[in-house]
């Protein structure tokens, strides 16, 4: 009998001081719900268009980002991240960082899934059929 070793469903996001003693670490939930939460939460910080200039502007972003990191690595993320170091340019930094290695690991898991001879056949079989069904 086939064994299936379950796959862990998170990427973790230690967070390292110089001596690379981890402070605390993220995760990213991959489920369904997580990866949709992702991209929203993706589009929402690619919409920001505050340039951060003045303590008004500053007091504009902060809840934004705040809102896109818990929903993205949960409620009380981003005060984490702001807790060792309170510079809204540096948490924006730390969250591009992260959304660059998730959507670089959810596009690798595409891709290896898109790579597997039984995904492509099962994916040719059903373009056949809808074309056939037109």
């Amino acid at each position: 009998m086939a064994k299936i070793l379950i796959k862990k469903n998170t990427i973790d996001f230690p967070f390292v001081d110089d001596k690379g003693e981890e402070l605390f670490c993220l995760q990213f939930d991959k489920t369904d719900e997580g990866i949709k939460n992702f991209y929203k939460a993706k589009d929402k910080l690619e919409q920001m268009k505050v340039e951060v200039t003045t303590e008004e502007s500053i007091d504009e972003v902060i809840p934004y980002i705040r809102s896109v990191y818990e929903s993205i690595l949960g409620k009380g993320s981003f005060d984490q991240v702001y807790k060792i170091n309170p510079s809204i340019t540096i948490a924006t930094y730390y969250l591009s960082v992260i959304c660059d290695a998730i959507l670089d690991d959810l596009l690798s898991d595409l891709k290896a899934n898109l790579d597997n001879k039984y995904v492509q056949g099962y994916l040719k079989k059903n373009a056949k059929d809808s074309i056939q069904d037109k």
